[in-house]
């Protein structure tokens, strides 16, 4: 199943987007945070797993990672992803 994708506007403006993958009549929803130098893209056949066994799973591509808006490979600060999620 192809997950939903949605965009959110961060409080500076910057884009971010993410996946909402929803499972049937789920019995928990998890929010996946990629690593570093990552992307959403590389979560999905684990989010397919996690919907198999009724779990929906929320992917987002962080500030500069992805289809995300931002300066690849920069971070004023770590913060910044935090106040994203």
């Amino acid at each position: 199943m192809a997950g939903q994708d949605f965009e959110i506007i961060a409080a500076d403006r910057t884009r971010l987007r993410g996946t909402l993958h929803a499972a049937g009549r789920p019995k928990a929803l998890l929010i996946w945070l990629h690593g570093f130098a990552e992307h959403r893209a590389r979560y999905a056949e684990m989010a397919r797993w996690f919907n198999e066994n009724k779990i929906s799973i929320i992917t987002m591509d962080f500030r500069g990672h992805g289809q995300s808006d931002g300066k690849r490979g920069y971070i004023d600060s770590f913060h910044d992803y935090l106040d994203d999620v």
